[in-house]
């Protein structure tokens, strides 16, 4: 026994002087010896016990918000922290780990609650089970269980601010250190996100104000991991990474199995992730090929798409069976979808230039610019709120700094000489009173009351210049940063604003754009002609444009042949 414990006492020792100190190593240093546990066993335990004191806390939080049993809470964790020491030589970060455990974390809470429900189920079935664990408060384990879905679905430039300041304790400039953002972004990014979170949990039917979600999610990051439970993680992670058997004896059958299943499903996953790309890549293959071999009808669409209209002398070589002099202009559907055909000007039509040939259908076009309008006025509308709330905070720090503290000065430099010519009275008093009391015109009373009297004053007196130190050093820095601060926060928020508006403008402009599409006139006078295509499986037919008919974006519709440059002659 005493053998056992002087060996337990020994070990940090001879873990630090075989591995050295994890002090002030990053996650990825930390990542990269946990790597190597086959050739550095002493080296990966302090690397995986440092990563570990780090990130515990956040992965426990997120445990304890998907989990209602504690045992199902370190069954979690410890998974979680064996899935990362099974991967740590595979897996890309940048200085912080804490984004990828966040989310391997979850992926195994979620697998955990589903086992957990599972079993449950079973144990219900039997008469004789009884709950062992008394139900928590309803409304805040709901509102724990919808933080992280709805953080998950924030997007990343608003959620990692959240991972880093609010889960993982990080200040403000250490965030803003590791992400290479300026302090303003990232306190405005995290204020956004905070109040994305509060409306979309509003949503759902939990109404937290933003201070106590705040608070919230910082409570629960900083939950403290227990010894135990740090102990028996750190003594399974490094046999289960190796793939010994020593490893059941620290970590639970339910946990490796957890870990386990964890493993094969993000395994799964990249599968499935490298089966779309290959899929994706020999469908583009097998469309150039098809689109080489295509006739005349598909090709005419993919040699003009893109273009507005074409001379026919572009098209010669690659268009057999529709032959039209050189000088004959192609026009094609710029529009960007399927769509009918509902007015048509009849082939060999005499034309001049801007003639109305063909009208497409833009019903679903006008209700799509009808909602991308409302889209873009209320883009509009919150960009102008937060250009005000912008314009008010920057004329909040004028206020402060030409009016407020020019008042707030005065007011203490009014005290201060007041002060002043009170105590030069009471000083001049006490004087004359001990003149008086030295050839007995006054009492001893007297004499000691003007005492009292000018300690009193001196007392005002420094009181006032201590609160004119404390204006001038203190008051005033630390009010002029909070005014700063928001400015900062509302610029972030006006340009966030600002960028979503000219999105949705974007947008209206590009329907407009395809509605104004829909109306295909003659670029130039002459005769109209239909385009044609092979009709496949028969030779010598061709089909060709006519009303009501579906056509393509960039398909082939007319050739326009000038007439007053012998473009009298066709095939």
């Amino acid at each position: 026994m005493a053998n056992d414990t002087t060996t337990a006492g020994l070990r940090p020792l001879s873990t630090l002087f075989s591995a050295g100190t994890t002090t002030g190593l990053s996650d990825v240093q930390l990542l990269e010896r946990i790597s190597a546990a086959t050739r550095a066993t002493h080296t990966a335990e302090a690397a995986f016990e440092a990563l570990m004191a780090r990130h515990g806390p956040m992965v426990l939080g997120v445990c304890r918000r998907a989990l209602c049993d504690p045992r199902d809470v370190e069954d979690a964790f410890q998974a979680t922290f064996l899935v990362l020491v099974r991967k740590s030589g595979g897996v890309r970060v940048d200085d912080s780990l804490g984004r990828w455990l966040y989310g391997v974390a979850r992926r195994v809470a979620h697998r955990a609650r589903t086992l957990a429900e599972k079993r449950r189920a079973r144990e219900a079935s039997s008469t004789t089970w009884e709950p062992a664990i008394p139900a928590p408060d309803e409304e805040r384990a709901e509102l724990l269980a919808a933080l992280d879905d709805e953080l998950g679905r924030l997007p990343e430039k608003y959620r990692v601010p959240v991972l880093l300041c609010d889960l993982e304790g990080l200040t403000h400039t250490e965030a803003a250190s590791r992400l290479q953002w300026p302090v303003g972004t990232v306190k405005g990014r995290l204020a956004q996100a905070r109040s994305l979170l509060k409306g979309r949990l509003t949503r759902r039917g939990l109404a937290p104000n933003t201070l106590s979600l705040s608070s919230i999610i910082k409570a629960e990051a900083r939950l403290a991991v227990p010894a135990h439970l740090a102990e028996k993680t750190v003594r399974s992670a490094l046999p289960f990474a190796m793939g010994g058997q020593t490893a059941a004896t620290w970590a639970s059958a339910s946990v490796l199995a957890l870990s386990r299943g964890v493993l094969r499903a993000m395994l799964l996953t990249k599968l499935k992730m490298a089966a779309i790309g290959l899929v994706a890549a020999l469908g583009v293959t097998a469309g150039a090929g098809a689109l080489a071999k295509a006739g005349h009808g598909d090709k005419a669409e993919t040699v003009n798409r893109g273009l507005e209209t074409g001379l026919a002398s572009n098209f010669a070589r690659k268009n057999k069976g529709d032959f039209r002099p050189a000088i004959a202009v192609a026009i094609i559907n710029e529009v960007e979808s399927d769509t009918k055909i509902i007015a048509l000007a009849p082939n060999g039509s005499k034309l001049r230039q801007g003639d109305l040939i063909c009208r497409l259908d833009s019903a679903r076009l006008e209700e799509r610019r009808f909602k991308q309008g409302v889209a873009r006025s209320e883009a509009e509308a919150a960009h102008q709120n937060a250009k005000l709330i912008r314009e008010v905070a920057e004329i909040e720090v004028t206020e402060y700094l030409e009016g407020i503290y020019k008042k707030e000065w005065e007011a203490v430099e009014g005290e201060i000489s007041l002060a002043e010519s009170e105590r030069t009275r009471a000083e001049d008093r006490l004087e004359w009173s001990q003149r008086m009391r030295a050839k007995s015109y006054v009492s001893k009373a007297q004499n000691i009351a003007d005492k009292v009297s000018l300690a009193q004053k001196v007392l005002t007196y420094k009181q006032a210049l201590t609160k004119k130190d404390v204006l001038e050093k203190f008051t005033y820095s630390k009010r002029v940063k909070e005014l700063e601060s928001k400015v900062e926060q509302a610029r972030a928020e006006e340009r966030i604003r600002e960028l979503e508006w000219k999105r949705e403008k974007d947008k209206l402009a590009k329907i407009e754009n395809q509605i104004e599409h829909c109306r295909i006139v003659s670029p130039i006078s002459g005769r109209l002609d239909y385009a044609r295509w092979p009709v496949p499986g028969v030779d010598g037919q061709f089909a060709t444009v006519e009303k009501g008919m579906t056509v393509r974006w960039a398909q082939l519709l007319f050739w326009v042949v000038p007439t007053d440059r012998g473009g009298e002659r066709s095939q």
